[in-house]
């Protein structure tokens, strides 16, 4: 059984249909016939087994380069695999497919794994490439995928590559192609080498996707490129530089994910009515045509959503209203305006139990209202979009929010210090403040401290917030001596909450010393001499304060006036008498007792 054989025994104008199977064999054809498989590419392979080229078309004008070639064969080659070409050495061509001058047709065919030192998966001086997949092929030099040549005869077109994928071909120049080409609704992608595609000819490029070859993506003396996805850009009308979405590359699945830019975005002037799965093209009728080889059933991208938070700006997680809720998100990313709707559910996966979906135009905001939220639940916001052509993009939803309506509570307040609470402060300018608080639910979000002249009064110190620290020093103060003022304290939580203000029980200015009194050694008389050596007694009277009045009395001993050099300051509360045994004291010195008020 043999390709070859049922290709000898034809005559022009023959169909030669070949069945099912693997064909190893190395197959030349040089007559104006159609060569088609019965059940396909994927079912109908030509095998060379790493030895020479799968196929020859018109193999004596093959590097004819002077005149008119002698014979021309414009045949059909339909529905086979082309794999496992091999030629070596720097004046060889293709492992794949050589066509000589002529306008032969290759058409549904797929051309992979071949190799050679020009045109890896083709070596072409002429024909037309419809729905092919031309796979990792490689070249030694260039042209991994393709290789072209045009020698310009008259009657013979340029080279046209339509429907067509060409990907992860490898090479020194042109990976995916190298020569002057039409190219048309393909895909030129993932090739390693120079350039996605080389010329050194005049090229036009339409409706096509260059993207994720090595180097520039396109490399030409002269190229027309329009209405084409090219990495990094390239002059010319309705050109786009944008990831093209494919669906699944990393399985080799190159058809366009229903959010790609390149959805809708090419023109229907000579374009293919078809794709190259057989798909009509525009899909559907009356929009425009995709970029690239396959056709999507969308007439433009469907919208890619944004992120959506809780809240109108920024994200919260709290929320203190049981009928109102605030949110934002991202733009969502289509080729014209969206309009968005909006619910409000108890669960991601139920997106409107709770506020039923609700239209809100074009705006990234939206204050839903009219719910009836519980205390302690948690509910998300869900943003779904809809484009210009009625497509609906697919529907984001925020990471939650609880509600807390639970006011938080401010325990205690300490004035005059941070730890315990005074009822005097001596300082004008400062006064330190201390105080506890609560929140069980969302969590304290921050304290707020203000001083007045009366409990809940900012009079003196307007509120000042705090974060979260509990305790302040307030300063820059002018607090007036025998005035009582009041530190407040207020709490606001995560949620939004306020609890109630608590203040201080108060706190009085005094900062001028208590008036000295009189002190006599002794009990009722100011004594002179005293006959014993251990022991000394003193009384005082007289002292006063008029602001704070006197807490305590301290009392010390020593051998000159205020010194306490033999017994050191001692308090003895608000008694005024004291007798202080177990002294050593030395005959024929004097002693003094000092007293002093606080």
């Amino acid at each position: 059984r043999s390709i070859q054989s049922g290709i000898n025994f034809s005559s022009g104008g023959d169909s030669v249909t070949v069945a099912a199977g693997t064909y190893v064999e190395n197959v030349s054809l040089n007559k104006t016939i159609v060569l088609m498989s019965s059940e396909g590419a994927e079912s109908t392979i030509i095998d060379a087994n790493n030895f020479g080229t799968v196929l020859t078309v018109n193999p004596h004008s093959t590097q004819s380069y002077y005149g008119y070639p002698d014979i021309h064969a414009d045949a059909t080659v339909d529905g086979f695999t082309i794999q496992n070409g091999y030629t070596s050495g720097s004046s060889t061509a293709s492992g794949g497919i050589i066509i000589g001058v002529s306008n032969t047709v290759i058409k549904n065919c797929i051309i992979k794994n071949n190799n050679s030192h020009q045109g890896g998966g083709v070596y072409a001086e002429g024909g037309t490439f419809y729905n092919c997949e031309i796979l990792n092929n490689t070249a030694e030099f260039e042209g991994g995928g393709i290789f072209m040549t045009y020698r310009g005869f008259s009657g013979f077109e340029q080279t046209i590559i339509q429907n067509c994928l060409i990907a992860n071909n490898n090479c020194g120049s042109g990976a995916g192609l190298f020569g002057p080409f039409n190219i048309v609704n393909s895909n030129i992608v993932n090739n390693t080498g120079n350039y996605g595609f080389a010329s050194a000819g005049t090229s036009s490029i339409k409706n096509s996707i260059f993207y994720g070859n090595d180097g520039d993506e396109i490399g030409s003396f002269t190229a027309t490129v329009t209405y084409s996805l090219i990495e990094d850009g390239y002059p010319g009308t309705g050109n786009i530089d944008a990831d093209p979405l494919f669906a699944d590359t990393a399985n080799g699945d190159y058809r366009l994910s229903d959010y790609s830019p390149a959805i809708g975005a090419g023109t229907a002037t000579g374009a293919p009515t078809t794709d190259i799965d057989g798909t009509p093209r525009p899909n559907p009728a009356g929009s425009s045509p995709d970029m690239g080889a396959y056709e999507s059933m969308w007439a433009s991208r469907l919208p890619i959503a944004g992120d959506v938070r809780d809240g109108l700006s920024g994200e919260l997680s709290w929320s203190n209203s049981t009928t109102t809720i605030g949110a934002n998100w991202d733009m969502f990313t289509d080729n014209g305006p969206v309009s968005y709707e909006v619910g409000v559910g108890t669960q991601s996966d139920s997106m409107d139990n709770v506020g039923n979906w609700a239209i809100v135009g074009t705006d990234t905001f939206a204050v839903i209202t009219g719910l009836n939220l519980q205390d302690g639940v948690t509910y998300f916001v869900s943003v779904r979009g809809t484009d210009s052509d009625n497509q609906p993009s697919d529907t984001t939803t925020s990471d939650g929010f609880t509600v807390d309506t639970v006011l938080p509570q401010v325990l205690t307040i300490m004035e005059g210090s941070n730890a315990t609470d005074q009822d005097y402060h001596s300082s004008t300018t400062s006064l330190p403040i201390g105080w506890t608080g609560s929140d069980d639910a969302s969590g304290i979000n921050f304290y707020e401290v203000t001083l007045g002249t009366a409990a809940g009064d900012s009079n003196t110190v307007d509120w000042i917030s705090q974060e979260d620290s509990t305790s302040a020093t307030l300063a820059n103060l002018s607090l007036v001596e025998g005035s009582t003022y009041y530190a407040s304290v207020r709490l606001t939580d995560i949620a939004g909450n306020i609890s109630a203000v608590l203040s201080g029980d108060g706190v009085l200015i005094d900062f001028t010393d208590p008036v000295t009194g009189t002190i006599i050694d002794g009990t009722t008389e100011d004594l002179i001499f005293t006959g014993s050596s251990n022991t000394l007694t003193a009384t005082w009277t007289g002292f006063s304060d008029p602001a704070s009045g006197i807490s305590h009395y301290e009392y010390a001993i020593g051998t000159s006036s205020e010194s306490s050099d033999i017994a050191g300051w001692t308090s003895v509360a608000l008694d005024t008498t004291v007798t202080r045994s177990g002294l050593s004291l030395g005959n024929g010195n004097t002693y003094y007792i000092s007293v002093q008020a606080s």
